[in-house]
């Protein structure tokens, strides 16, 4: 015997809990990821992933940083994910994720949910060029 179950939060009902088609349990907003490859072959230089939208903000999934060969093999370099308040800005408004890397490393970090700030960008920049990077995630409706 089947049960009908609505579940729904606390906040008066916009949000309500769903099953997939594949019988997954989703209890917040579900949507495709998109990705945005950037090499970040200037050092000092922000590199815009993701622009800001009215209403919305930007949830990162996801990100593949791989420092090449022309990073120094004996220095690390400076990397840094962050939000900006302007397109390409090396200037940071707040760090969403800092490590540093030498010539051939990766950082991979998949399975996390970080709530970009309303209106900010996503950036990332190096301190020594190349760093190529892939950043994953999608939008949602504004946090109120």
């Amino acid at each position: 015997m089947a049960l009908k179950i609505l579940l729904i939060g606390g906040d008066g009902g916009s949000h309500s809990a769903s099953v997939t088609k594949n019988g997954e349990l989703v209890t917040a907003p579900l949507e495709y990821d998109q990705s945005v490859y950037k090499e970040w072959g200037t050092a000092a230089s922000g590199y815009t992933h993701f622009a800001p939208k009215t209403g919305e903000q930007f949830v990162i999934t996801g990100f593949y940083l791989k420092a090449d060969k022309q990073v120094s093999s004996s220095t690390d370099a400076d990397v840094l994910l962050y939000e900006a308040d302007e397109e390409d800005s090396a200037t940071v408004s707040k760090i969403l994720f800092e490590t540093a890397m030498v010539q051939d490393e990766t950082v991979t970090m998949t399975g996390i949910r970080l709530l970009v700030g309303k209106g900010k960008y996503v950036n990332g920049k190096t301190s020594d060029d190349d760093v190529h990077a892939t950043v994953m995630g999608y939008y949602i409706p504004a946090v109120p």
